[in-house]
C-alpha cells in the first residue's frame, strides 16, 4: 500500500515532528510512504529513514494531476486539504485522513482557533479526521463538516536523558521549559508566582523568545526566580527539577507535557486543549484554568514541596502515549 503523507514544511515543530514519526513508524511496518512538503523542507527531514521518499511541491494543479496514492495524510491547512480533497474526489486516492494538530476552543465563548468556514466545510469531504484527544473529537463534530473522527494522541519516541534525575536538598524547583511567547502564559504565570511569595521554592525558565526582555523587566523583583536561557538539554533540566509548570492561555497536545511525564516529573498545567484529559488521574499532577488567580493557589500549595522520580508517570507516557502506539492507531485506519 502506498501512504502519501503531506506536511507544509519539515520545520522545528510538534506537528512536524509528528508527520516525521508517522512516516518512519509506517514505512518500517512495510508501507510504501513519500512526505511531500508542500512549501519548504526544513531540519526535522535529517530524522526520515532512508526509505521514506522525501519530495517537495509546491501544491499547483499540475501536482493534484499527478498525485496518486492508496492513502494521503494531510494536515488541515489550506495547501494541504487542496491536495487530500482533490486527490480524494479525484479517485487517485482511495482514503483520505485529515489529521488536525490545531488549538481549538476548549471554553464556552472563546472565539480564537475555531475553524474558518471553508475548511470546516472541507473536512466534510476526509473519510476520517483524526482528533488529538476526545474534547477535541467533540470540537470538530460540533463545529465542522467532519463526519467520521477518531481520536488519536500524538506518540513520544523513547527520550534519552543526559543527567539522570537527582533529588538534592535545598530549595524546591518548579521549572518553565519553552518559547516566551504570549501562547506560553509565561506571564500571568509570573504575576501568580510574585504574588505566592513562594519562599521555599525557586523557579528556572528555560528558553528564550520575543517577551523575555520585557517580562524579565517587569518581574525583576519577583523572589526566587532563575532565568536560564535557551538550553540544548530540556529533558535533563525537566529530571532534575521537581514539578514542570505549563502555563499556556491555549495549547492542543503539548508534547512537552509527555516528555515530562516520561522522565517522572510531574506537571503542574492550565486546563487547556487536551491538557485535562492528558494529567486527569496522575499522582502529583494537576491542571487548573489559565491565569493568575488559579495559579496563585497551585503555587502555594506546591511550594517547598520536594518529589523524586515517578515511576507511574514514565509507565503511562510508555503505555498510552509511544510513537508505536500513535503509528498502531494509525495503520488500522488506513486497513479499514
Amino acid at each position: 500500500m502506498k501512504v502519501l503523507v503531506t506536511t507544509n514544511t519539515l520545520g522545528i515543530g510538534g506537528a512536524e515532528r509528528q508527520r516525521v514519526l508517522l512516516a518512519n513508524g509506517l514505512f518500517r511496518q512495510g508501507f510504501a510512504v513519500d512526505l511531500l512538503c508542500l512549501q519548504g523542507i526544513g531540519p526535522m527531514s535529517s530524522g526520515l529513514d532512508a526509505g521514506v521518499v522525501l519530495r517537495r511541491q509546491r501544491p499547483t494543479v499540475t501536482v493534484l494531476i499527478e498525485e496518486r496514492a492508496d492513502v494521503v495524510i494531510t494536515g488541515v491547512t489550506r495547501t494541504e486539504m487542496l491536495v487530500g480533497m482533490t486527490m480524494r474526489r479525484s479517485g487517485r486516492a482511495r482514503k483520505w485522513v485529515a489529521a488536525s494538530h490545531h488549538a481549538f476552543p476548549d471554553r464556552p465563548g472563546q472565539r480564537h482557533h475555531r475553524y474558518p468556514r471553508d475548511l470546516a466545510r472541507c473536512l466534510g469531504f476526509a473519510d476520517v479526521v483524526v482528533a488529538l484527544s476526545e474534547g477535541h473529537g467533540r470540537h470538530l463534530m460540533r463545529s465542522t463538516a467532519a463526519k467520521n473522527v477518531a481520536v488519536v494522541a500524538n506518540g513520544l519516541p523513547s527520550v534519552a536523558i543526559s543527567n539522570p534525575r537527582v533529588v538534592e536538598s535545598g530549595l524546591t524547583e518548579f521549572a518553565f521549559v519553552g518559547r516566551i511567547t504570549e501562547q506560553k502564559g509565561l506571564g500571568p504565570f509570573l504575576a501568580a508566582w510574585e504574588e505566592s511569595q513562594a519562599g521555599s521554592s525557586v523557579l528556572k525558565i528555560y528558553g528564550d523568545g520575543p517577551l523575555t526582555g520585557s517580562l524579565q523587566d517587569g518581574f525583576a523583583a519577583a523572589r526566587n526566580v532563575s532565568w536560564e536561557g535557551a538550553t540544548n538539554d530540556p529533558l535533563g533540566a525537566i529530571a532534575r527539577s521537581d514539578w514542570l509548570v505549563v502555563p499556556s492561555l491555549w495549547e492542543a497536545f503539548p508534547m512537552v507535557i509527555l516528555e515530562s511525564l516520561a522522565v517522572g516529573t510531574p506537571v503542574l498545567a492550565s486546563r487547556v486543549g487536551a491538557v485535562g484529559e492528558m494529567l486527569d488521574g496522575l499522582p502529583m499532577c494537576a491542571a487548573v484554568e489559565p491565569g493568575r488567580s488559579a495559579w496563585i493557589d497551585l503555587i502555594r500549595r506546591h511550594d517547598g514541596k520536594r518529589t523524586g522520580f515517578q515511576d507511574e508517570l514514565a509507565s503511562h507516557v510508555n503505555r498510552r502515549y509511544s510513537a508505536e502506539t500513535m503509528v498502531s492507531s494509525y495503520m488500522a485506519l488506513l486497513e479499514n
